[in-house]
């Protein structure tokens, strides 16, 4: 019994780890030590997951949150840069739609109509960020500018008392507008502004090796066209319907967690169903897909 004891205490402790902590020290084992790890963590699952029936059980759902490690956050980010950054090279111009229809009732719609819209929220998502980044990096310009001017005696007063903005926040803008000026094509990065402060340092770091990537961030935007004309037009209030807040990671970069814990069960889905995820399958997932067929 202590054995038992001892051992769900060793399985317990590593839950406490990342994936990628777990596979830095499994790469230490010898390959035979690892087949006979990975043989009997597969028994033990399955035990787990028939409460030694045989027969599968219907889990209980997990109320505990899922958080992915700050380096595997940083090591889906590089990702999702590099994914965005391959399709984003040609000639023509570069069209971003801001535009969005707003419907009273989706459940009237064919399943086609439902795809189709939730395509278009998804694409006028993703050009919004673009946008909110644009915008941020010519606030920056201007800060940078007017502060560099030594015009004004006190920066933080002129902050305050004539362009009404905190001082640390004209300071953040200035921030990413030097990024920005380096590295342009942050803006079709699929990183938000939030996110892409909070690596900030060790992003600039890592384009320091990452010479590829760097030249990558470094060429120009594309001609952009940003279409942005719609009018939503007031209605009743809606019914009431019961507030809904899930204790979710809000997080800066919580989308890119989102895709890491999301990747995590899926291999782990994978592994017990002795499945191997294909390339295509993990460009899939880096895309924001959340499943895909085995």
């Amino acid at each position: 019994m202590s054995d038992i004891v001892e051992g769900t205490k060793f399985l317990k402790f590593l839950s406490g780890y990342s994936e990628a902590e777990i596979s830095v020290a499994l790469s230490s084992l010898t390959s035979s030590d690892l087949a006979s790890f990975n043989k009997h963590t597969k028994e033990i699952i399955s035990k787990v997951e028939t409460n030694g029936s045989g027969q599968k059980l219907q889990r209980k759902k997990n109320v505990s949150i899922q958080k992915a490690s700050d380096m595997e956050i940083f090591d889906r980010a590089l990702k999702t840069i590099k994914s965005n950054l391959a399709s984003y090279d040609c000639d023509s111009v570069d069209v971003w739609n801001l535009n969005f229809d707003v419907v009273d009732n989706y459940l009237v719609l064919a399943d086609r109509e439902i795809l189709t819209l939730h395509s278009k929220l998804k694409s006028v998502t993703t050009n919004v960020e673009k946008y909110k980044l644009l915008l941020c990096a010519e606030r920056g310009k201007m800060y940078t500018q007017l502060k560099s001017s030594n015009k004004f005696a006190n920066w933080t007063n002129y902050c305050v008392n004539v362009l009404d903005i905190c001082s640390l926040q004209a300071n953040r803008y200035i921030s990413f507008y030097s990024i920005y000026a380096n590295y342009p094509r942050i803006v079709v990065s699929g990183l938000t502004f939030t996110y892409v402060m909070e690596i900030a340092d060790k992003l600039v770091k890592h384009l320091e090796s990452d010479i590829d990537l760097a030249v990558m961030l470094k060429a120009p935007l594309r001609t952009t066209k940003i279409n942005a004309n719609m009018m939503v037009v007031a209605k009743p209030v809606e019914p009431r319907i019961n507030i809904q807040i899930e204790k979710f990671n809000w997080n800066p970069g919580f989308e890119l967690s989102d895709l890491v814990t999301t990747q995590r069960s899926l291999v782990q889905q994978a592994a017990v169903n002795d499945v191997v995820i294909t390339m295509e399958q993990e460009n899939q997932i880096v895309n924001g897909y959340d499943t895909f067929e085995v």
